[in-house]
């Protein structure tokens, strides 16, 4: 080929590049229906294509030699390493069975399963070889005969870049870690708390499944990480960071093996500075996982195909097969390896037509050796060994799905499109997410903002340009096994995205859309980073190349030693420098300041949890609202911060209080204060809380933006000490009366008494049937005598013990019989009485042990304004309902505004007239009613009733000219 030849092919690919990266740059700067940009797009990739293809034909192969196993193994190796293969299937069978009989005999079966992988290695070190090694299949993977030699690029220079790119994407997943994300996300501690159980002794079987059908392989590694070096923050995020850095040297290996150094290299850039690869390797979760397996087990599965060493189709299958212990995409990692084996060997059949397959197979039975054999036919044996080790390495977990498909299905049965599909009654939501996901390269990419900065696309211009410049020339040279590699890879891992679900009500998602989405197409980016590295590299040794002008200077010494010209360093050089800066700038400038990727994330669990932490470190009493007592972060957080301090599992006994304080004020005193964290909500009843505790700070915490994100109460330690105790009325033996405080029911010594009456709050901590003993005095709960066991709800309850002729006894016995306390009566603690009697506001509740408002009720109790939120078991096992009733204070004339939340049933009255019923059971409900009112006490009755699942109950009003608020206990009234 002519040096004029060349630079024609060469002109073609840069300018189908430049045109590429134009209609990149105009499908960002333009409205998303306009079609002309998506038409230069589509021209310049058509082009750049060509130009690829044209290039990379007389380009010498850049790849690596093969080394194959010099010497074939004998017929004794081959029967004793294949009759060790047949032995180590059997083995892993064993194993299954097992499990079959009984999942709890994983400690057994994982034995034999070990013993089944440590067989398959041992035999493939025997074999050695499978098959031998072709000299003629190039490194490149493309079986053509006297390819030119390939071109060799300067081993010093090679490590130099090769360290100092590992060096920046080391550097750029840990600056400003601490930082950003600016929170840490649910998903990250879900399963890391059932990783802490494993460490707390539970005995979870490695092949089941635990949070949202996670493979408790991943737990087991999260375990391992959170024994080492303690559950923190910072362990939670080597999670992912562990796989994230390792992919990187990864990908440049497999890119190097597949198309040459500087290939390699560039990969190895792109995937370092990538915005995308970036912002989930901050995550402590799973999904980085998979694209280092797939990496590893393509590079070993393609050098197994190029040299025949048996080891590496052994340890590749073992690889790939422990990829589905990781994320739920990993078995699309399975499905690319299994397409890509069809391809190699079904190969020859779609280049030379049916006859030629005919031809393999007569030359597998009786090879010519003055004809040799195509080398993927050879390789069958070599696909054998790697699938047969992939089975036994997944075969425990697959049981698990065997034998109960629902994990298996669940998880993508719920985010499948065909159940958008269904719904919609047309093909219409795939044919839009296949488009969006199409888009999420040029026009806007994933919109949730965890996973991206909304409206901004997974890609800078010039990789989008490139990526598309890469798929089309490898469209048009699929004989290239190479690029149909990356062709397989990259369809596959964008299937994740564009086959799950188009639409959800999701909080950051304009128009609650979740397409497409970065997170479970993340393997993706493995496969743009080595297309766009294979381009960069076709690029460069082309420009560097144009100097040589015969075609023979081609198969010659002389191109081994060719240094780049000017032009082969710029073009790189000017493309890489533009992806960087593009990606890093982005991802620490906008991408990190934007509110709404600061908002995706928990704000306010991590900030409870911080919030706890440094309680506990000063030893105050914590309580937490409903809402926040069982946030995961809050839980991990917690766990790693006090778990050497405790005997206890702080899982199952936290060091903190669940806070309902429409129930449970005042609280016990404390020596270093209480800190009560509650939902911004209670705002508008702080006054509850100040009419106990005046000295108490209360503010509302913010986040990004100035967002509320909860309530912080601090009391101090002396206004929760004035609170403690009893008054205590003194009938004197001359005639006068004394009311002090005290401490304990002590008989006072200072003065003859006659009468003693101790008065205040009974505080209980659960609800159930109660019983007191009070030996020599009269006890009175919620202003009627105490008669016997009955059931109380939990929560403050007026007390008054009254004891005549004190003078028999120093100590007035009273005790009680709690309902998960012991069977005899034991002292009431002095922890349970407070000084203040309930407030008398709010509206009575009525609670009936049937979800029908029928019979009797159980019990009867005030609460000062409707927040509720029940823990499980409260106030009576489950079906109950209630019915709270009493009057409602109007002060102002207009239009009033109610909204009711329930879950699960409500009906609301009001003035005789019922305004609203949402009795729905199983399900949140509500009701918005709008009602003029004038000045006055109106009838008020609000029915819940509770069947399965979470309770609540909340109301709201808005009266004229006000917003919306939780009504205020002091226009509630009890009901006589």
């Amino acid at each position: 080929m002519t040096k004029l030849a060349r630079q024609r092919d060469l002109s073609i690919l840069i300018a189908g590049v430049v045109l590429t990266v134009a209609g990149s740059w105009a499908i960002r700067e333009t409205p998303t229906d306009w079609v002309w940009p998506w038409l230069i797009l589509t021209a310049g990739a058509l082009i750049g294509g060509i130009g690829l293809k044209r290039v990379d034909g007389w380009l010498p192969d850049a790849a690596p030699p093969a080394r194959p196993v010099k010497n074939a193994p004998s017929r004794r190796r081959r029967v004793f390493a294949w009759g060790g293969v047949t032995l180590a299937v059997g083995v892993s069978g064993w194993a299954a069975w097992l499990l079959w009989q009984d999942a709890a005999a994983w400690t057994t079966a994982i034995r034999w399963w070990l013993a089944a992988l440590g067989l398959l290695i041992t035999s493939g070190a025997v074999l050695r070889a499978v098959g031998r090694g072709d000299h003629f299949v190039r490194p490149g993977l493309r079986n053509e005969n006297n390819t030119p030699k390939p071109s060799r690029f300067p081993l010093r220079w090679e490590i130099v870049l090769f360290l100092l790119i590992l060096m920046l994407g080391v550097g750029l997943r840990l600056y400003r870690l601490d930082e950003i994300p600016a929170a840490i996300y649910v998903d990250e501690t879900n399963a890391s708390l059932d990783a802490l159980y494993i460490l707390e002794g539970r005995a979870a079987s490695p092949f089941g499944t635990g949070w949202y059908e996670t493979p408790n392989g991943y737990i087991y590694y999260l375990a391992g990480l959170y024994k080492l070096f303690g559950a923190s923050y910072w362990t939670l995020k080597a999670a992912s960071l562990i796989p994230a850095l390792l992919t990187i040297p990864a990908i440049y290996a497999l890119g190097r093996m597949l198309f040459g150094p500087l290939a390699g290299l560039a990969a190895m850039f792109v995937l370092s500075v990538s915005r995308w690869h970036m912002t989930l390797s901050r995550w402590g979760w799973n999904e980085l996982m998979p694209p280092l397996f797939q990496i590893v087990g393509t590079f070993l599965l393609i050098r197994g195909l190029r040299e025949r060493r048996a080891t590496d189709f052994v340890i590749g299958g073992i690889v790939s097969g422990l990829t589905l212990y990781t994320y739920l995409s990993s078995r699309l990692v399975l499905l690319t390896l299994l397409l890509f084996a069809i391809y190699w060997v079904g190969a020859p059949a779609i280049e030379r037509g049916l006859s030629g397959l005919g031809r393999i197979i007569r030359e597998k039975i009786r090879p010519n050796p003055l004809n040799p054999p195509d080398p993927r036919s050879s390789s069958i044996a070599g696909l054998l060994l790697f699938g047969l080790a992939a089975m036994v390495a997944m075969t425990p977990l697959g049981l698990t799905y065997l034998k109960d498909p629902f994990l298996f299905f669940n998880r993508s049965a719920e985010i499948s499109i065909f159940a958008d599909v269904r719904e919609e009654g047309s093909w219409w939501p795939l044919r839009e997410n296949v488009w969006r996901h199409v888009g999420m390269f040029y026009q806007e990419g994933d919109p949730v903002g965890r996973q991206n900065l909304p409206g901004e696309p997974q890609t800078d211009p010039v990789t989008g340009a490139l990526l598309a410049v890469g798929l089309a020339g490898a469209t048009l040279s699929l004989r290239d096994r190479r690029r149909g590699l990356l062709w397989i890879w990259f369809v596959v891992a964008m299937s994740a995205g564009f086959l799950s679900e188009l639409r959800v009500q999701y909080p950051n998602a304009p128009d609650y859309f979740v397409s497409p989405n970065a997170y479970r197409t993340l393997s993706a980016a493995v496969a743009i980073a080595l297309t766009v590295g294979s381009v960069v590299d076709v690029l460069a040794r082309g420009t560097a190349l144009l100097r040589s002008k015969y075609e023979e200077d081609f198969t010659t010494e002389s191109t081994e030693g060719i240094m780049p010209s000017v032009l082969s360093v710029v073009i790189p050089l000017l493309l890489l420098s533009f992806i960087g800066l593009w990606e890093v700038t982005t991802y620490f400038g906008r991408q990190t300041d934007s509110l709404d990727v600061q908002l995706s994330f928990n704000q306010m669990e991590t900030q409870v949890a911080h919030q706890v932490i440094d309680a506990l470190a000063e030893d105050a009493a914590v309580y937490l609202s409903p809402n926040f007592y069982n946030f995961s972060p809050l839980r991990f957080l917690v766990y790693g911060a006090v778990r050497d301090q405790v005997t206890q599992n702080p899982l199952d006994a936290p060091p903190y209080q669940l806070a309902r304080p429409e129930v449970d004020l005042p609280i016990p005193a404390n020596p270093s204060g209480a800190l009560l964290l509650l939902d911004t909500q209670y705002s508008a009843v702080t006054g509850v809380v100040t009419s106990l505790y005046p000295n108490a700070k209360i503010s509302v915490q913010r986040g990004p933006g100035q967002t509320p994100l909860f309530l912080r109460v601090w009391i101090p330690a002396d206004d929760l000490r004035v609170q403690q105790g009893l008054a205590l009325t003194i009938q004197g033996r001359d005639g006068n009366t004394e009311t002090r405080v005290v401490r304990d029911l002590a008989s006072p010594t200072d003065i003859a008494a006659q009468r003693l009456t101790w008065e205040g709050s009974l505080r209980l901590d659960e609800s159930g049937v109660f019983d007191f003993a009070a030996g020599g005095g009269t006890l009175e709960i919620d202003d009627a005598a105490w008669t016997g066991p009955r059931y109380m709800g939990r929560g403050r309850h007026a007390f008054r013990l009254t004891v005549d002729d004190p003078s028999a006894a120093d100590v007035v016995d009273l005790e009680w019989r709690t309902p998960s306390g012991t069977a005899y009566p034991v002292p009431v603690p002095v922890s349970v009485l407070f000084v203040t009697k309930p407030e008398p506001y709010g509206l009575t509740g009525y609670y009936y042990a049937n979800q029908n408002w029928e019979g009797a009720p159980i019990f009867r109790q005030n609460t000062p304004f409707l927040l509720l939120a029940w823990p499980r078991e409260e106030p009576l096992p489950h079906p109950f309902s209630a019915s709270f009733r009493g009057s409602l204070r109007v002060s102002t004339p207009g239009l009033y505004n109610f909204r009711l939340n329930a879950d699960d049933g409500v009906r609301f009255m009001l003035a005789g007239q019922t305004l609203g019923e949402a009795l729905t059971p199983d399900r949140p409900n509500q009701i918005t009613a709008a009602i003029e009112l004038t000045p006055g006490l109106y009838p008020i009755r609000i029915d819940y009733f509770q069947r399965l699942g979470g309770s609540a109950l909340e109301f709201y009003w808005q009266p004229p000219g006000q917003a919306e608020a939780p009504v205020p206990p002091e226009m509630l009234i009890p009901e006589e």
